[in-house]
């Protein structure tokens, strides 16, 4: 019985509160290993000063805290009256391995944040079965994705020598370097086109993974969906950056 009560009280919020216009969630630097669930009302997201974006009732945000560990790089503040729910790190993994609604949910929350950060037009979910990944082999300078085009697949790279370039409009933009990061999946989910070219320095082997419903995939996959969420959750955090860093350069 007491077991059962520890797991209920795992899973279960810390805490529901209920907040009023401008009262902060979270602050900027503060460290707490807690993540948030917006139950009803509307936060906005400010990043050194900056407001990076608006989230309303279903979001989730604070998962950089949970996975990272590292304080937080932004201030929830609450611009309309809300009520707002906050999880432990044990609450996150339970979600992944034990409620696949919930892991989605989470997913698709992060992909809309990051897709409004980074200025992304907003498109129709996508289906995404769960077949068996395939492996795939480059060679150097083949074309993993390509800028413009449109597709289903959601890619995870396996090994690499030199890792992967990461080009918009011929402009190199980033590299993905670790073994088990996933790319190409905000396309997929978001039914966008690629909004990037990805080239293959040195040789390199990625899965490739394609299906009909995420809701399965994270279902069946919950380390898959976990590695998803974290590669997700970090580049939202470098996206806030970036768009403060931009808007300063402009500044000045």
């Amino acid at each position: 019985m007491q077991d059962q009560q520890g797991v209920e009280k795992e899973i279960s919020a810390i805490e529901i509160v209920n907040y009023n216009h401008g009262d902060l969630v979270v602050k900027e630097g503060e460290h707490k290993r807690l993540f948030y669930v917006i139950l009803q009302g509307t936060v906005r997201i400010i990043s050194r000063g900056k407001t990076v974006r608006t989230l309303m009732e279903g979001d989730i945000f604070g998962l950089e805290q949970i996975f990272f560990n590292h304080p937080a790089n932004f201030t929830a503040k609450v611009i309309e009256g809300a009520r707002i729910a906050s999880y432990g790190p044990h609450a996150a993994d339970y979600f992944l391995y034990h409620h696949p609604q919930m892991a989605e949910r989470i997913v698709l929350s992060i992909l809309k944040q990051l897709e409004v950060t980074t200025e992304v037009a907003a498109g129709e979910e996508p289906e995404i079965s769960i077949e068996p990944p395939k492996l795939k082999f480059y060679e150097d300078g083949d074309v993993i994705i390509q800028e413009g085009t449109v597709e289903t697949d959601i890619y995870r790279l396996v090994s690499t020598e030199g890792g992967l370039r990461v080009t918009k409009k011929g402009k190199e933009i980033a590299r993905i370097t670790e073994p088990g990061e996933f790319f190409g999946e905000m396309a997929s989910i978001l039914r966008e086109r690629r909004t990037a070219t990805i080239t293959s320095i040195g040789k390199s082997i990625v899965q490739v993974y394609s299906g009909e419903s995420i809701e399965e995939l994270l279902e069946e996959h919950p380390d898959m969906a976990k590695k998803m969420i974290i590669t997700l959750a970090n580049r939202l955090a470098e996206a806030n950056l970036k768009i403060v860093e931009t808007e300063s350069e402009v500044a000045f």
